[in-house]
């Protein structure tokens, strides 16, 4: 059995933001870096083998999850400072540069935790598709690197973690080292079913961050059609 298709969860759809909604700032280092990374999502995006099989059906429950989300979560989320500010072309660099930092923690957690799913995979097409995935995510982190670079920002050190972007990220590497349910790590997972279900885990709890920011895209998307 694949993991992917018995999850049925959507694979990330990538975040198209033009770069006149980057800040306002002389430099271009910041509307490079939207451009960039929408590339980095859409070769998410566009995983070989289970775009179709990862369809989601109707009446499923990661559906019907989705869209209890959308209506709370979701939308709140499209109206906060940050996003308002971004979608109006008046945020301020200093946050933009924080928010590209606290991305880079993601990202490092995200290539991590495909490392380990793919490892617990029992198929040959969801490896590769996780592979593909973490490629993508190791992209994404030079692009990134490359920006902080620009604003004078040594990305090879320590950069300080949000406490929101701690809690998701020690979330995620403890789901991946298979704490899920109690259970005390991916050591007392040993028969191959075990391991597959932490593959399974690993991607439930990526799935949602990259939905709602692929709903928060095209909510952007919508300002530059006006």
């Amino acid at each position: 059995m694949l993991v992917l298709r018995r999850l049925r969860f959507p694979l990330p759809r990538p975040l198209l933001v033009s770069s006149s909604l980057a800040p306002l700032s002389p430099s271009t280092s910041s509307s490079s870096c939207w451009s960039s990374t929408g590339e980095g999502r859409r070769a998410m995006a566009s995983s070989p083998s289970s775009a179709s099989a990862a369809v989601v059906a109707e009446g499923s429950a990661a559906r019907r999850f989705w869209i209890a989300a959308s209506t709370r979560e979701a939308a709140f989320a499209a109206y906060t400072p940050f996003l308002l500010s971004l979608a109006a072309g008046n945020l301020r660099l200093d946050l933009f540069r924080h928010y590209i930092e606290q991305d880079a923690h993601f990202f490092h957690a995200f290539a991590r935790a495909y490392e380990m799913a793919e490892d617990c995979a029992d198929d040959d097409d969801d490896r590769a598709t996780i592979a593909a995935l973490r490629k993508a995510i190791l992209q994404e982190l030079n692009l990134h690197a490359s920006v902080l670079k620009e604003w004078g920002v040594d990305p090879t050190k320590e950069i300080p973690s949000s406490a929101a972007t701690t809690k998701y990220t020690d979330f995620l590497l403890a789901t991946a080292a298979g704490k899920v349910d109690g259970t005390k790590g991916s050591d007392k997972m040993v028969t191959p079913f075990e391991k597959t279900k932490i593959a399974a885990y690993i991607v439930g709890a990526i799935t949602p961050c990259m939905r709602l920011y692929a709903y928060l895209g095209k909510e952007l998307m919508a300002f530059l059609k006006q």
